[in-house]
């Protein structure tokens, strides 16, 4: 049986698809960490302060007292639950561990991801498609052409699907202008008739 070779823009479309497939579940695993840390903090945040009203005992009113000790217990009760049920490992844990496992079994195809655009601004603004991550091809994979041509095909590619979305942008924004338009005309008609 003789097997069929791929020409290389199958073999790069196939690589971003590869590529993208990582990019979105690296994104999704991002955002529920992201939740996560914030609910984690915030329980942290909760008992340190109960805590602390607690062992301090300045209130004199009983009923605040144990009031107190209640949120304290509530607090503890509910970190304890959400690491016992597993939630912190699933959403705290295995999103940090998604890349170095991902590169592992990667490896025996000669290709790596890599995470771009680091720093702390990169939480305040939008990626923009084909942001965040990349698909890196070994030098044992292919010659140097090869993957030149590949970061080449990448470029373009993106920059082409930017220039798409950014067509689309206006289109929407007209047609959202003209039904307004269309209210607005509708909403004095019936002005005029009443």
């Amino acid at each position: 049986m003789k097997e069929k070779k791929l020409s290389e823009a199958d073999q790069f479309v196939d690589l971003l698809i590869f590529e993208e497939s990582f990019r979105q579940e690296y994104l999704r695993l991002k955002s529920i960490k992201r939740k996560y840390t914030f609910l984690f903090v915030c329980l942290v945040v909760w008992n340190i302060y109960f805590l602390y009203v607690v062992w301090q005992g300045t209130t004199r009113y009983h009923y605040l007292s144990f009031l107190y000790r209640v949120c304290l217990l509530a607090g503890l009760s509910t970190l304890l639950l959400f690491y016992l049920s597993g939630l912190y490992h699933d959403t705290l844990v295995q999103p940090r561990k998604f890349i170095p496992q991902a590169n592992r079994a990667l490896r025996h195809y000669n290709v790596k991801l890599v995470i771009t655009n680091r720093g702390w601004l990169r939480m305040f603004r939008q990626l923009k498609p084909g942001e965040g991550l990349r698909l890196i091809v070994s030098s044992k994979a292919g010659t140097m052409q090869f993957r030149e041509a590949f970061e080449q095909y990448r470029e373009e590619y993106w920059l082409e699907v930017q220039k798409n979305a950014k067509k689309e942008v206006p289109a929407k924004k007209d047609q959202a202008q003209n039904q307004v338009r269309q209210q607005h005309r509708h909403h004095l008609h019936h002005q005029k008739r009443s």
